[in-house]
């Protein structure tokens, strides 16, 4: 029926390739059926075959390829090179028109020129990347560190004591502003906690100062007074706080009357301290006649001028006569002292002449009297010794001071008496101290003229001394030289047997020796704390003795048997040995 022909030219094929081909260096072509090249880029000789093509540049398996085209309509192949020459890279894609393929062959050289234009690029790209990234990382730091190195900048200023740094002004809601606001906030409290433990210690610094004061203005040399030597006085305080109210004092009067007195103030801390030091130069401004009924009733009205705060004060006031023992004593208000006497009974000055102090006053206050003999010990206290407790309800108490007074040693000093009862009232209450009160004790012992005490140490020379204050006694009490002679034999000796035989030569060990005279007996007490020895069970008399029946340290017991007129042995509170002798004596 008819034909049609259509002629292009392949020279605009091939321009049209060689436009499309973005590697100059390579070879494009329209691919016929028969693998022939329709159009090509760049010229060859008018129709090659690929095949040509393919042998020109050296490659091998082109067969291989074109049956791979024919049967494919599209992919990439590798040809393998015959020689040295760079492998090529084939690919194809299939055209609309049947059987025609497109073809692109690049070599080795031509495909990877541009690679290493684009890796040296990337390599430029990524250390830019490094330097970009470096830059933004130290920005990112910087904004987080910088406020961080003012925070710390700002704490070593606080730590060095500087409370009133400014902080570096940080708005934000991250962790660096959460951290500066909660840093602001610790600056606050500190400056409010310092200036508390400041001002604390401040207070604390007027506290021990004025401990220091009250300590100073109460009696503390022991022994006082010695050139009486009738009388052994000692008192100490031990307050709850850095100060108390309670108090105590003593002195002489005319050489001749011993005046003392203990009190307790109301309430606790300073205003007691300040109230105490006040009645405490009340009692040495109002001695008038040395009458204590009269003293107290000065005091009170003193104290109850201008008395707007209420607070009291109980007091005791002895006033003793050193020469006849007599005591005259006043009670306001203040705890029953106790008095131990001699012979080892214990009773209560329950007298009490009036209300507390300071409450008050038209009251008059007055006196009572009672004769000391020698030996005779008063303890007054106040309560915070009595009420000492382990518990809520289980307190040391009157029957607790009591049984602490009759397990007092005869040797115990007013210096002893003080610093036991206090260490007791210490430990009744050492598990229980919510409600420790101010603990005072005043101790005052009549020794009389007729009285003598003196501890020794373990030690033979020591014994020279005993002699020589026991001849100064008996010679002072007018006793006939002939006893004193005996009696510093005999007592010669027992202190040998101790110091020998019950201590075995240990100097640090004491021996404790007291002398009662009267008008017709004089007695001599020596205690040791070696092993319980009954020296009354080894006493032989003329009649018992034979020689060589008496050991050694027997003969000794024997001499001091015969010597005197009668010997005592008790076993005293921790197994201590207390050997009395009994000598009749008539003065000149």
């Amino acid at each position: 029926k008819g034909a049609i022909y259509v002629y292009l030219s392949v020279d605009r094929f091939s321009q049209w390739l060689e436009s499309r081909l973005i590697f100059p260096e390579g070879f494009a072509a329209i691919l016929g059926p028969e693998m022939e090249l329709m159009a090509y880029s760049p010229d060859y000789e008018i129709n090659p075959s690929l095949l040509s093509i393919a042998k020109k540049n050296g490659y091998r398996d082109v067969e291989a390829f074109m049956q791979h085209v024919i049967t494919e309509k599209s992919g990439r192949l590798y040809l393998v090179p015959d020689s040295s020459i760079d492998y090529g890279y084939v690919t194809y894609e299939q055209l609309k028109l049947d059987g025609w393929n497109v073809a692109v062959i690049l070599s080795d050289e031509s495909f990877l020129k541009n690679s290493k234009f684009v890796y040296t690029n990337l390599i430029r790209i990524g250390i830019l990347g490094l330097v970009l990234l470096f830059f933004v990382f130290f920005c990112v730091i910087t904004r987080i560190t910088r406020p961080l190195s003012e925070l710390a900048d700002s704490t070593n200023k606080i730590a060095e004591g500087d409370f009133d740094v400014q902080l570096p002004l940080n708005e934000s809601k991250d962790e660096v502003g959460r951290l500066t606001h909660s840093m602001q906030s610790m600056i606050n409290e500190l400056k409010i906690y310092f200036e508390k433990v400041i001002e604390k210690e401040r207070l604390e610094g007027e506290l021990r100062v004025a401990k220091d004061i009250q300590k100073s203005i109460v009696p503390a040399n022991y022994p006082a007074f010695q050139q009486l030597g009738s009388v052994d006085i000692y008192g100490r305080i031990q307050p709850a706080n850095e100060v108390g109210g309670d108090f105590f004092d003593y002195f002489l009067y005319k050489e001749r009357y011993l005046i003392f007195a203990i009190g307790d103030v109301s309430g606790q801390g300073i205003p007691a301290a300040l109230l105490m030091a006040v009645a405490r130069t009340l009692f040495r401004a109002n001695v008038s006649n040395a009458n204590p009924g009269e003293m107290i009733t000065a005091i009170n009205k003193e104290l109850c001028l201008g008395n707007e705060s209420n607070m009291f004060v109980t007091l005791f006031i002895g006033v003793l006569d050193s020469q006849t023992g007599i005591l005259n004593y006043s009670n306001a208000g203040h705890n029953y002292p106790m008095l131990k006497k001699e012979d080892n009974s214990i009773c209560e000055l329950k007298q009490t002449h009036g209300i507390p102090l300071g409450m008050l006053d038209t009251l008059t206050y007055h006196s009572d009297k009672i004769q000391m003999n020698p030996g005779d010990t008063l303890v007054a206290y106040t309560d915070g010794v009595s009420e000492s407790r382990k518990s809520e309800s289980q307190f040391l108490g009157i029957e607790g001071i009591k049984e602490f007074m009759k397990n007092l040693f005869f040797e115990c000093n007013s210096f002893d008496i003080v610093n036991r009862l206090i260490e007791k009232a210490e430990q009744y209450s050492s598990d229980y101290k919510k409600y420790v009160d101010d603990i005072t004790v005043l101790s005052v012992r009549y020794l009389g003229e007729n009285m003598l005490t003196m501890e020794i140490k373990s030690n033979i020379e020591e014994i020279r001394k005993v002699q020589k204050k026991l001849f100064e006694f008996c010679s002072k009490q007018k006793i006939e030289k002939d006893i004193i002679l005996k009696v510093n034999l005999a007592v010669e000796e027992l202190l040998m047997n101790i110091i020998t035989y019950a201590y075995n030569g240990d100097e640090t060990q004491s021996i404790f020796i007291q002398l009662i005279s009267d008008e017709k007996e004089l007695k001599v007490s020596i205690k040791d704390t070696g092993p319980p020895f009954e020296i009354t069970k080894h006493i032989k008399t003329n009649a018992m003795v034979t020689p060589g029946d008496i050991q050694i340290g027997g003969w000794g017991i024997f001499l001091v048997n015969e010597i005197m007129d009668k010997i005592e042995y008790t076993e005293d509170i921790g197994n201590c040995n207390i050997i009395t002798l009994f000598k009749k004596i008539e003065k000149l």
